[in-house]
């Protein structure tokens, strides 16, 4: 089962960085939409999978759908929040993120325990579709080459392309003088909002790498690939550790991670609010204002805004890491190890939040090269 995770990790390094430049070109909907079909189809296969090797193709296929999700929202938060609130907001997905990492476990030992482990797919199938489904009707594009501040029209939701059709038989329905010059106007505003054709060709997937000639973005992705990929070690490590040396149960493994939860959503609580405290202390130091629109200036201290608490938390995080294998090496009773699994959660991933702050207008773009870089660390 653990090369399954290996192949998971794999298609993870490698399908945001096809996803993310398509989405900083043609928006974040329909990229969000065909992912998360892929990763409900994947689901299907998995559940209905009769043999290892179908197994493993669709594992490969539900990473390579899941995983750009990831990159995709890191873009609409960029979108649609000013530099003085990202901090809180990638922070709370951040925290989602991991809290639903953290408990997964739980419902599927439960799942899997109680029925069999090809309903813990079916069940997936279940909440993807619904997540599809939410996406669809309910959420608009928010690329700001696109829809600007979100009055633009391009990757319509359902209730938006009703809109703008009845908006349009209105038009036509009045004064054939109106009529032409507002149809005029509204077209050329649509298309202002769509890519043209030359535009699409010009789509790189692997454009995430050009970030890599950039040294303090390779530092910056560097230390948070230690991070990143501890945490990957230990998630995979802790349901083996928990069963063998404490004898737990699947059922009682998977309530374990409840506690590694419960460390992410303090986390994701915490963590932002003081990121952007540290950027308005440093924005009024250095500018005697805070940002509360559009890019930074290049002048910006953007380091120092944002490093001294995420590095406080990678320390944290390692030190908790050599913790966590003492406590289990010399069997120290479970809640101390539980304890400690929640110190690792509380203070994971927080260092996202610093290429991204220096790179703006290629969030999607930037994150997918995080996960390139990072991931490639795990396996190689």
């Amino acid at each position: 089962m653990n090369f399954t995770v290996t192949i998971y990790i794999i298609a993870q390094a490698i399908a945001p960085a096809f996803w993310g430049p398509i989405a900083d070109r043609t928006g974040r909907r329909p990229m969000y939409l065909m992912a998360t079909l892929t990763f409900v189809l994947s689901c299907v296969g998995l559940a209905l999978a009769p043999n290892y090797p179908v197994l493993l193709a669709m594992r490969l296929l539900q990473s390579f759908g899941a995983s750009p999700t990831v990159a995709i929202v890191c873009g609409i938060i960029g979108d649609i929040s000013p530099p003085s609130r990202r901090g809180t907001y990638f922070s709370i997905m951040s925290g989602v993120r991991h809290v639903v990492t953290t408990t997964a476990p739980m419902v599927g030992g439960i799942v899997a325990q109680k029925t069999s482990w090809r309903w813990i797919w079916w069940i997936m199938v279940i909440s993807g579709g619904v997540i599809f489904a939410l996406m669809l009707f309910f959420v608009p594009e928010t690329l700001r080459s696109l829809v600007g501040n979100g009055s633009g029209y391009a990757n319509p939701t359902p209730t938006q392309w009703w809109r703008h059709r009845n908006h349009a038989k209105q038009q036509r329905s009045s004064e054939e003088g109106y009529q032409s010059s507002s149809v005029e106007e509204e077209g050329a505003s649509s298309i202002t909002h769509i890519p043209t054709r030359q535009q699409r060709k010009a789509i790189n997937p692997l454009k995430p790498l050009l970030f890599l000639k950039e040294w303090d973005v390779i530092c910056a992705l560097l230390f948070g690939g230690l991070c990143f990929g501890t945490q990957q070690c230990f998630l995979v490590t802790t349901s083996h550790i928990l069963a063998s040396v404490y004898k737990l149960s699947v059922m009682n493994v998977g309530l374990c991670f409840m506690t590694g939860g419960a460390g992410s959503l303090a986390g994701a609580l915490s963590t932002g609010r003081i990121m952007d405290y540290e950027f308005k202390r440093v924005a009024i130091e250095a500018c005697g204002h805070v940002p509360k629109r559009g890019n930074l200036s290049s002048e910006f201290p953007i380091f120092k805004a944002r490093l001294r608490y995420p590095l406080c938390l990678a320390a944290i995080l390692e030190a908790a890491v050599m913790v966590f294998g003492w406590s289990v090496y010399t069997v120290q009773p479970l809640p101390i190890t539980l304890t400690i699994v929640f110190i690792c959660n509380l203070s994971n991933d927080t260092l996202v939040v610093i290429p991204i702050s220096i790179l703006r207008g290629f969030y999607s773009l930037l994150h997918s090269c995080k996960h390139l870089q990072l991931n490639t660390s795990i396996n190689g």
